[in-house]
C-alpha cells in the first residue's frame, strides 16, 4: 500500500470488484429496481479506512454544518429533524409558507469530475500522493460549496440527497428562486 500512495497507482489487482445487484423494492419488475453494489477487497476497505482517518482532520473544520453524511454523531434523523425544525419555526410566523425541493444527484458517486477534486483537495494541501483515493465522503466534499447565500433558504444535505427549503414571507420569492439558478449551474467548472 505505500508504494501505491508514494508512486499514486493503485494496482489493478485492487481495483477489480464484485457488483451485486441489491434489490430497492419488496417487488422488482425491471433493472432500475436494483441498485449496484460493489464488493471490494478487505485490503481496499482498510486502505481507505486509513486514507479518511487522515482527511478527517483536516476537511472536518471545512465541512458545512448542513451536511449530515458521512460526519459523526449525525443521521438521517438529524437531516429530518432540523428540516422540520426550520419548517415548524417559520411556519409559527404569520404570512408564510415554505417551497421545497428535493434533489437526488443521479448516480452522484460515479460522476464525481475526479480532476475537479483533485484540484479541491489539493487546495486544502492534502498530499498529491493521498489524493488518489474517492469514496463518498469526498464526493460530500466536493458538494461542500454548494450553499445558500441567503437566510431564507435552508439547503440540508446527506451525502447526494439535497432539500432546499424556501422560507417564504409575504409572496418574497426572489432569493428562492436566485438559489435556484444557482443549484442549476453546479457542480461549478473547475
Amino acid at each position: 500500500m505505500y508504494r501505491s500512495i508514494s508512486e499514486c497507482c493503485v494496482p489493478p489487482c485492487l481495483k477489480t470488484s464484485i457488483i451485486v445487484p441489491v434489490a430497492e423494492r419488496e417487488r422488482t419488475s425491471c433493472l432500475n429496481d436494483y441498485r449496484p453494489v460493489a464488493l471490494v477487497s478487505v485490503v481496499v476497505k482498510s486502505f481507505k479506512k486509513l486514507i479518511l482517518s487522515y482527511l478527517k482532520p483536516i476537511t472536518d473544520p471545512l465541512w458545512d454544518p448542513l451536511q449530515f453524511a458521512y460526519t459523526g454523531n449525525h443521521s438521517v434523523d438529524d437531516n429530518i429533524n432540523l428540516r422540520l425544525h426550520h419548517i415548524l419555526m417559520h411556519l409559527d410566523q404569520l404570512s408564510s409558507y415554505i417551497r421545497a425541493l428535493f434533489v437526488d444527484y443521479s448516480s452522484a458517486f460515479n460522476t464525481t469530475l475526479p480532476d475537479g477534486l483533485h484540484s479541491k483537495l489539493l487546495q486544502l494541501h492534502i498530499p498529491s500522493p493521498i489524493c488518489c483515493v474517492l469514496s463518498p465522503k469526498l464526493f460530500s466534499l466536493y458538494t461542500n460549496e454548494c450553499l445558500s447565500s441567503h437566510s431564507s433558504i435552508k439547503l440540508v444535505k446527506f451525502a447526494d440527497d439535497t432539500k432546499v427549503l424556501g422560507l417564504i414571507r409575504d409572496d418574497d420569492d426572489m432569493a428562492n428562486r436566485d438559489t435556484l439558478s444557482q443549484l442549476k449551474a453546479w457542480p461549478p467548472p473547475f
